[in-house]
């Protein structure tokens, strides 16, 4: 059974977020404990781990909200991963607090996140995904490509400086 061209967009929008899900994180570890570890380039960061993170959450555990054209899991054809596992649902909570509110949350450590488990959970979520495709998953899928982690350069280098148009929070895509 081949992808709709509706579920191919969904899939590649969700690689996305795990692909800047990840590179997000590589790029927090890569500058923590640096002279870096205060920089804004390293808050960008960690609020598009936060960003990416939440993303994936709502689209592996959450319904759709009535009126709006969110996707989820349920648009390829998988069940939600409900209920919400305690680690994301908390995890979730926090990325929430960093992102959308000035609150004192957003004044702790990338560290208080516990994002080890997150990762983990989020992998399994993928790797659900995955099974359930099975053939229809694209051997080029974005969520496959490799982090941006070379971006940074070695730890301990001058903060990179980029040329040329900023993104947008999403890729045009399919």
């Amino acid at each position: 059974m081949m992808l709709t061209k509706d579920e191919d967009r969904v899939l590649y929008h969700a690689g996305y977020e795990w692909w800047m899900f990840r590179a997000a994180l590589v790029g927090a570890r890569a500058l923590d404990g640096t002279a870096y570890q205060n920089d804004p380039i390293r808050n960008l960061i960690v609020e598009g781990l936060a960003v990416h993170g939440r993303s994936l959450v709502y689209f592996f555990c959450h319904e759709k909200k009535k009126g709006l054209n969110d996707w989820n899991a349920t648009d390829l054809g998988m069940k939600l991963a409900t209920p919400e596992p305690t680690i994301l649902k908390e995890w979730r909570e926090t990325a929430n607090q960093r992102v959308a509110h000035l609150t004192g949350t957003r004044a702790t450590s990338l560290a208080t996140l516990n994002i080890e488990p997150v990762e983990a959970q989020l992998q399994t979520l993928i790797a659900a995904l995955r099974t359930h495709l099975k053939t229809d998953m694209p051997l080029d899928w974005i969520g496959d490509r490799s982090t941006a982690s070379a971006v940074l350069g070695p730890v301990g280098a001058p903060t990179p400086t980029t040329s040329g148009p900023i993104g947008a929070t999403g890729p045009a895509g399919p």
